[in-house]
């Protein structure tokens, strides 16, 4: 009874059988193309490293220089320290010298720039003004007076921002200035004493003269108020002077006129430094140098004005050697004890100046000669045998070259050659 069951499920079967087979062979028809396919197609996939790395080189390109008539000159590399310039003393008017004149203060220090109205000392109580006046104080100022004198005081108040009155004279407008002056600065100005306008007395005052005209005590003497005493002002040509060395100290007497109290720079500083018997025969008067203080990060020009012709021995634990001394062309560096500075000073030989190629222009040959190669028009090339001379400062002097006339000033001389991909020397 079981075999009409079977019987009636062998049509489903045989379809189910006939789908199985159609997939497999779909499958394996996928299979066979993908593997095609990456047969043919494969080699031609490359990564964009690996695209660069097949790729050809490029062409080359071709650095060039020109050859030059220069003065081939090696630098030559100094140190050396920046000097102040020769000193001037500024000594005390004769006024305000005797044996009661006792430095009482000195405001002032070494390295100081003096400014116009600056207190440089104070003597016996009475300070001291430093003052630019083309000529020094021949008398105290007094109340009323008028005069040469009297006019250059109002120009150095007007200087310092004070007010005066009429000029030439020393109204109440300028002796109000004065006493500001001094009360600016912590101290009093003194004072002349009032006119004594009384009756006669034991001196005879105010008896009739025998013109009978009554007399007039107060006709000449000063009216009170604010002196300026020439023991006061200190005269100099110029402000923005650099003290040098403070010659007095708190306890000292001023009692001689020639001695200092304080000493200038007068001059601009200079260079002094040292050069080995081969660095003097490079160096001569004249020569320009650049000089570079590394402390500070300050340039400067300088110019050679003396060359030693002896030797002499070093100070400071330098070495001997030929002393070399250099001015500012410019402005000049701040004098310091402390360092030393480079000076590059551009050096000169006499001699005159030669056809010269980069050194880079320059290769040797297998057989031991040297060669320049010259670049023509069309970017024609020509090798041309010469000989080298003295080099300096990445230059190679050209003493001959053959053949004749091909090389020479303003000619192109390859001196490399470089690709895309990097840069080629050659040998």
């Amino acid at each position: 009874m079981s075999e009409p069951e079977e019987e009636s499920g062998v049509p489903g079967g045989r379809t189910v059988r006939r789908g199985r087979r159609a997939g497999v062979a779909v499958f394996a028809a996928v299979v066979v193309s993908l593997a095609v396919g990456g047969v043919v197609v494969g080699p031609r996939l490359k990564s964009p490293a690996q695209v660069v790395a097949d790729a050809a080189p490029p062409e080359a390109s071709v650095v060039t220089a020109v050859a030059e008539e220069r003065r081939l000159t090696e630098p030559v590399i100094l140190r050396g320290r920046v000097k102040p310039g020769p000193s001037v003393p500024l000594r005390p008017p004769a006024a305000a010298v005797g044996e009661a004149s006792v430095v009482t203060s000195v405001p002032v220090r070494k390295g100081d720039r003096l400014r116009e109205g600056q207190v440089l000392l104070v003597r016996s109580g009475e300070p001291m003004f430093v003052v630019r006046m083309p000529f020094a104080l021949y008398r105290d100022i007094l109340p009323g007076m008028t005069g040469p004198d009297v006019a250059e005081i109002q120009q150095v108040l007007r200087r310092l921002g004070y007010r005066t009155g009429a000029r030439g004279a020393y109204d109440e407008v300028t002796q109000a200035a004065v006493d500001r002056l001094y009360r600016d600065r912590g101290h009093r100005a003194p004072r002349s004493a009032a006119p004594d306008t009384g009756g006669g007395g034991d001196g005879g005052d105010g008896e009739p003269d025998p013109g009978g005209r009554e007399p007039s005590p107060q006709a000449d003497a000063p009216a009170s108020g604010p002196v300026l005493a020439r023991s006061a002002v200190l005269r100099v040509d110029r402000t923005g002077r650099r003290v040098t060395r403070v010659r007095v100290k708190v306890g000292s007497v001023l009692s001689d006129a020639r001695s200092p109290l304080v000493e200038l720079d007068g001059g601009d500083p200079y260079l002094e430094t040292l050069a080995t018997a081969e660095q003097v025969d490079l160096l001569r008067e004249g020569l320009r140098a650049q000089v570079t203080d590394d402390v500070a990060g300050r340039r400067a020009e300088a110019e050679i004005v003396s060359v030693g012709r002896s030797v002499v021995n070093g100070g400071q634990g330098e070495e001997s050697g030929f002393r070399i001394r250099l001015e500012f062309t410019g402005a000049p560096l701040e004098p310091a004890e402390d360092r030393t500075v480079r000076i590059d000073v551009g050096a000169a030989d006499g001699s005159a100046e030669v056809l010269a190629v980069p050194v880079t222009a320059v290769f040797s040959r297998p057989d031991g000669g040297t060669q320049v190669t010259v670049l023509g028009p069309g970017g024609r090339r020509t090798d041309v045998t010469v000989t080298a001379g003295k080099m300096a400062g990445g230059w190679v002097e050209i003493t001959d070259a053959v053949p004749d006339g091909v090389l020479g000033p303003g000619t192109p001389v390859v001196v490399s050659e470089s690709n895309l991909g990097g840069t080629g020397g050659r040998g």
